[in-house]
């Protein structure tokens, strides 16, 4: 086993955030920051990464000669976290994102201490490009209040979130069927497949960017959404409710939106 815990954070064009986000992977445990550059120009080079680095951890660059998209991108570096270093748990994280110091240590040791539990995540504090305080992001901890709550609301703020490497052997990798939204899909899997949990503690500080996501694709990214909620429609109350939500911010202006998740959490 070369590293027990991997991080896998893609960039594209980020190099000032990706340092950042480097700079904050910190654990008692043997870890590897896996970077993969999905096409920037100029392309992250290792030297660019290395001075970032604490002690202990390790970085694996992978460099896509093209863009190719945040699923193609993360499971290219899950595969090669599992398969090359033989990881036990693989956390996610973002260019500009940085993780509490405790975070990766106390994930790995809820997974390790619960054998049932294949997926934690962890409340978030959100801001702005200037680090102002937006909201902190908060969700259920519990696995029942999780699976039903999923279908109104991804309860796992992606980058947030660490697993067990051996669920892959059954669940696979991302999906490229659901653009935008591949995340929101993947954890269904988990939520059906397996015992999911979240801390419910604040173990990472979330970028909310002008340029993420969630504002460029966000269109894209709610149709998506409500493919996942078809997907795994139960007929639940809160199906149809994830189902009549989504439409309706369709509809609204992101600002409306960004001002309702402030007042929400």
């Amino acid at each position: 086993m070369n590293a027990e815990i991997a991080v896998i954070l893609p960039c594209f064009n980020n190099l000032a955030g990706l340092q950042k986000s480097v700079a904050s992977v910190q654990s008692q445990r043997k870890t590897a920051v896996v970077v993969i550059d999905d096409g920037s120009l100029p392309k992250v080079e290792p030297e660019q990464l290395m001075p970032f680095l604490k002690p202990g951890v390790t970085l694996h660059l992978l460099t896509n000669i093209q863009n190719a998209g945040i699923e193609k991108s993360l499971n290219r570096g899950l595969q090669f976290a599992k398969e090359e270093l033989g990881c036990l748990f693989l956390a996610r994280l973002d260019a500009g994102d940085t993780c509490h110091p405790e975070r990766l240590d106390q994930q790995a040791a809820f997974l390790q201490e619960r054998p049932k539990v294949f997926l934690v995540g962890s409340w978030v504090d959100m801001v702005d490009p200037a680090q102002k305080h937006l909201f902190t992001f908060t969700a259920p901890t519990g696995h029942e209040r999780i699976a039903s709550q999923m279908y109104i609301n991804n309860c796992f703020l992606h980058p947030s979130v660490m697993f067990k490497a051996s669920a892959i052997d059954t669940l696979g990798y991302y999906s490229l069927d659901f653009p935008a939204a591949e995340d929101y899909e993947y954890f269904f899997r988990f939520v059906k497949q397996y015992q999911v949990a979240i801390l419910d503690q604040v173990l990472l500080t979330c970028e909310h960017h002008p340029n993420g996501i969630s504002m460029t694709k966000r269109t894209v990214q709610i149709k998506s959404r409500n493919k996942v909620i078809l997907h795994y429609f139960n007929y639940s109350p809160a199906a149809f409710i994830g189902l009549v939500k989504n439409c309706v911010f369709l509809m609204l202006p992101y600002s409306w939106v960004s001002w309702a998740k402030k007042k929400l959490y």
